[in-house]
């Protein structure tokens, strides 16, 4: 009686481990969608390169503990080996189980979903990978139960000629005392200092923050990957950036909500000018970090009726642009990964496309630029793949020289055409 009821349950683990990696099977499947965006933000920020590389451990993880337990199951279905070799298998799943779900936890417990266009299907991957985290506590929960019974059957052979097994109202209870010894467990091991947050909140919900500052009067904008996700780009998001007046004063405020001040964003680690003027917070229902930044650093002018504290493309454009040309040159080769970032989100700009102004890759798109900026929109809408990146150092100083140029009214820009000859940029050098 023992053994038929743990080949059924052993059926019941493999038939659900089977759903699971079909669960894991969409969740990678739609990651791999963000994943050249990815190795594109890996190649200008050290924590875009550890979010890349945590995302496929931990998804690589998850496949495999429950591909061990969907083997380990079907092969018990048809072996007759010895009871304490049932229950050894049964406590090696329940430790990789345990161990694994707790490594993905660690990363993608919380995660926030975005309710901006193209992050759907990373939103549904955030779902499926968090569903078979709680699906694998599940599992380990039935090796519990099976590695039990496995000590109790009697061993092949015997069996037959034994009397029918009958679970007995104390069999029972010590199920029951097995299962919540083992939920018991999984709580201990997983309780670190991520999961002792309350769930954490999951679409506009990662925002209350901006409004919560707008009560306490004080302005505030979104910047940054959030900006360029709820404007539709498919970049991934991790701190919450946001631009206010004073990081001190607006982390005062907050620190009367729950707050705390945390260590700076690892994106600026190698930039001490920036990292020292940001201030970064945490909430412990929260697993999302919001970096406050002075407004007047990023060249934007702060406007407390912005909707929805979200910017227009272009007004961040400008920001980006002009931040990009102020690097100086020899900044630009000091801080080159850095410089590189910045460009790389002015990149991430000529993938949107607007509601208002349609597609900002399009010369005509200037029109909503500063003069000053519109030499680096023509460069980029008319590039050549063949051609040098705008963000080169010699792009960069042609355009540093070029905007100086455009405010003294001494430059006028124009569309790039096709075939048209351009001075050599060695022949423009910085002053």
């Amino acid at each position: 009686m023992a053994s038929l009821f743990l080949r059924i349950l052993h059926l019941g683990q493999a038939a659900f481990s089977a759903y699971n990696i079909y669960l894991s099977s969409i969740s990678i499947s739609n990651l791999q969608k963000y994943e050249e965006t990815s190795k594109k933000a890996a190649r200008y920020s050290k924590e875009a390169a550890r979010q890349l590389h945590k995302t496929r451990t931990t998804q690589a993880s998850s496949e495999i503990a429950v591909l061990t337990t969907l083997l380990t199951s079907a092969y018990l279905v048809f072996a007759s080996g010895s009871k304490f070799w049932g229950a050894f298998l049964a406590l090696a799943n329940v430790a990789v189980l345990v161990l694994v779900r707790d490594h993905v936890g660690r990363f993608w417990k919380g995660a926030a979903k975005i309710p901006a266009p193209k992050m759907g299907e990373y939103s549904e991957a955030v779902s499926k990978t968090q569903e078979v985290r709680l699906n694998m506590a599940y599992l380990a929960a039935s090796w519990v139960v099976a590695g039990v019974l496995a000590i109790r059957r009697t061993n092949p052979g015997v069996e037959r000629h034994a009397r029918p097994y009958i679970p007995t109202p104390v069999s029972m209870k010590s199920i029951k005392s097995s299962l919540l010894r083992c939920n018991g467990f999984i709580k201990r091991v997983s309780q670190s200092r991520e999961l002792k947050r309350a769930n954490s909140t999951v679409g506009n919900d990662r925002y209350e923050v901006c409004q919560l500052l707008a009560d306490k009067g004080i302005p505030c904008t979104i910047w940054l990957e959030d900006l360029l996700a709820l404007h539709g780009s498919n970049t991934q998001v991790w701190d919450l950036n946001l631009l206010v007046e004073d990081p001190r004063a607006a982390a005062k405020v907050l620190r009367h909500s729950g707050y705390k001040e945390t260590t700076p964003d690892a994106k600026f680690e190698d930039d001490p000018d920036i990292s020292e003027r940001t201030t970064r917070v945490a909430q412990l229902q929260s697993s999302t970090a919001v970096v406050l930044h002075y407004a007047k650093n990023w060249y934007f002018q702060l406007d407390d009726r912005i909707p929805g504290f979200l910017p227009p493309v272009h007004s961040f454009l400008d920001s980006m642009i002009e931040f990009w040309l102020n690097i100086s040159s020899q900044d630009y080769v000091d801080r080159l990964g850095f410089a590189l970032y910045i460009g790389c989100l002015i990149c991430y700009c000529y993938d949107l496309q607007t509601s208002d102004d349609g597609p900002v890759k399009n010369p005509a798109y200037a029109e909503k630029l500063k003069p000053e900026h519109r030499e680096v929109h023509y460069n980029i809408t008319a590039a050549d793949p063949k051609e040098e990146s705008f963000t080169t150092t010699n792009r960069h100083t042609y355009h540093a020289r070029r905007s100086r140029e455009i405010k003294e009214g001494i430059f006028v820009p124009r569309p790039y055409e096709k075939g048209v000859f351009r001075a050599p940029l060695t022949t423009v050098s910085e002053q």
